[in-house]
């Protein structure tokens, strides 16, 4: 009976490896139980008794899954994996707790506590864990892919051991106590999530020395300003997310990565009402720029015409932005097929509720002359009665009002139907006028 009962897993083994081996989520295993072990009932499954309040189960591909939610504290969890297992490889470790139930007190991933056991994927979430030892999964360096210890008490883990895990894809450390993000070394990792960690402060090269990341979540971490140059070793970027943060600008090569791969850039949720020429750079042509509910007024060509070209063909939320929607918007309303009005999300609205999509057109063909197709007539205009009046007297003080209001309040002076609010480069010249007459 042993003989035909193992032939049977080995023969379903081989047959389920076959069939599908490139759709299966979980790698197949052929199971073949040790003749010197007596076999259980509970094979491959080590016995229930033994590793009790922990529940094994197999999976149709002869993977282990293990929980252990119910398990008490640290001393439960030694005991656990001291038992008698048939087999050392554990394809998943579940372990979800109620923070703030008081009889799960899991405080401590202690060195070796999982003994032999090797993990591929990691999910403990819910405890009271504060602490990861460098050693703890040591056992599991060249198998782990995935690793979730979002919402616990975390405040220390062992960065420094990121990069002697030449498997894992990712990390999930949100919601926990996290004061200070140390830099990210690895060669295999591509999700990493650390939102949620209040007043997190991090390097500039947190992340020069993981290339390989294409998702990065940083969302709710009271993030104030965003240095330069943070992503630009990044070479597969993907998605970025800083929703929930405390940006108020986004200064010159605030996102930079090696080659234009930017499919999401999340920034909901911020105070962002000033955004430096080409701070975005890297959006894939199809890419999403989310920019919900922050304080953008204006959207200056200068600035915004370049990354409405990035995502051409991808789209544009600024839904829940105080948009003033006076001629800066001009070049969006008015360009031809309406290739950059099409980038635009209709849930976008100007600042008294309007939907952009619905402003009428023929508006701003009347009112903004200026500018349409010549988003720099306000330098040709300057530069022509430069000559005319080039000494302080020969100003009328109507022209000196209105240089005056452009200068000084140009966004003020918007909306008068002469010129879009002014670029620095506009203020600079016409500050050279002032002084050189």
């Amino acid at each position: 009976m042993m003989y035909l009962r193992v032939t049977k897993v080995l023969l379903a083994g081989l047959l389920l490896a076959a069939l599908e081996p490139a759709s299966c989520k979980f790698t197949s295993r052929v199971r073949v139980p040790d003749p010197d072990k007596p076999m259980t009932r509970d094979w491959p499954c080590p016995s229930a008794v033994d590793i009790d309040p922990c529940v094994c189960e197999s999976d149709e591909y002869f993977n282990l899954l293990i929980d252990c939610s119910e398990v008490i504290d640290e001393m439960e969890l030694f005991r656990v994996f001291e038992a008698s297992f048939p087999f050392y490889d554990i394809m998943e470790l579940t372990i979800i707790q109620d923070p703030l139930d008081p009889y799960h007190n899991i405080r401590v991933l202690q060195e070796r506590v999982f003994g032999r056991i090797t993990f591929e994927r990691i999910r403990i979430t819910g405890t009271k864990i504060a602490e990861v030892h460098e050693e703890a999964l040591v056992k599991s360096h060249d198998y782990l892919t995935y690793l979730n210890l979002a919402n616990n008490q975390l405040k220390s883990f062992p960065f420094e051991t990121l990069v002697s895990y030449s498997k894992l894809d990712t990390l999930l450390i949100d919601n926990n106590n996290f004061t200070y993000l140390y830099s990210i070394e690895s060669a295999s990792l591509h999700t990493l999530s650390v939102s949620g960690n209040h007043n997190l402060l991090f390097d500039l090269d947190v992340f020069t020395k993981a290339p390989a990341l294409t998702a990065i979540y940083m969302a709710n971490i009271d993030l104030d300003e965003l240095p330069p140059n943070l992503f630009d070793t990044l070479q597969n970027i993907k998605t970025i997310s800083l929703e929930d943060n405390y940006l108020k600008a986004l200064p010159e090569n605030a996102f930079l990565p090696v080659g234009d791969t930017i499919t999401q850039l999340i920034l909901n949720g911020n105070l962002i009402n000033d955004i430096y020429h080409d701070a975005i750079k890297g959006m894939s042509g199809h890419g999403f720029l989310s920019m919900v509910r922050n304080k953008m007024e204006y959207l200056e060509s200068t600035v915004w015409l370049p990354i409405f070209e990035q995502a051409i063909n991808g789209s544009i939320n600024l839904a829940g932005n105080p948009l003033v929607c006076g001629c800066d918007i001009a070049w969006l309303m008015l360009a031809a097929d309406d290739r950059y009005l099409s980038v635009l999300t209709e849930t976008t609205t100007c600042n008294e509720g309007t939907v952009v999509h619905s402003l009428d057109k023929q508006y701003f063909v009347e009112h903004c002359p200026a500018i349409i197709g010549r988003p720099m007539q306000l330098h040709t205009t300057v530069l022509y009665v430069t000559p005319v009046c080039h000494r302080r007297k020969m100003w009328s003080q109507s022209v000196w009002a209105s240089l005056w209001q452009i200068v000084v309040h140009p966004k003020q002076s918007h909306g008068n139907g002469l010129f879009s609010p002014t670029s620095f480069s506009n203020t600079l010249l016409i500050s050279f006028l002032f002084l050189s007459s």
